[in-house]
């Protein structure tokens, strides 16, 4: 579980990088802000990272944390760029994607705030469905190893 972990959280540096510098190349093709802010999407790199800790043949405690840990790591840079698109000026992803964002927190502390608060929704949610990932996989193993009687 320790090597995936690792692996997740290089790759939410590497996607963590590339987003902010993803929004200037792609506003030049003419790509919508949302989807580009979706093709480098830290959450979406949370969710396939919570599938592969809660999928695999492991304790609900040992997924439940390896994700909780990477979740944080993610949490951490994104925060790291709200602070850093500031500093610098420049127009990421990490301003938000969409004028409403830039309306509603004026500050980079208040967009923080808000991604902070909302990370205290989205772990708990995050690990109720990693339990239900978690439970079918245990309940399809046991139907799987049973063993079978043939009838005859």
């Amino acid at each position: 579980m320790t090597r995936k972990l690792l692996l997740f959280a290089a790759l939410a540096v590497t996607v963590a990088v590339i987003r902010f510098f993803l929004k200037e190349w792609l506003d030049a093709l003419g790509i919508p802000p949302g989807v580009g802010s979706m093709l480098a999407s830290l959450w979406v790199l949370e969710f396939v990272a919570l599938i592969a800790f809660f999928r695999g043949d492991t304790r609900w405690l040992t997924a439940a944390s390896a994700w909780l840990v990477l979740a944080a790591w993610c949490e951490l840079l994104v925060v790291s760029g709200i602070h850093l698109t500031e500093r610098t000026g420049w127009d990421t992803y990490y301003s938000g994607p969409w004028p409403s964002v830039h309306e509603r927190f004026r500050t980079a502390e208040a967009h923080v705030r808000a991604h902070l608060q909302g990370f205290l929704v989205r772990a708990p949610l995050g690990l109720l469905f990693g339990t239900i990932i978690w439970r079918i996989r245990r309940r399809t193993l046991a139907r799987w190893l049973e063993p079978r009687h043939k009838d005859g």
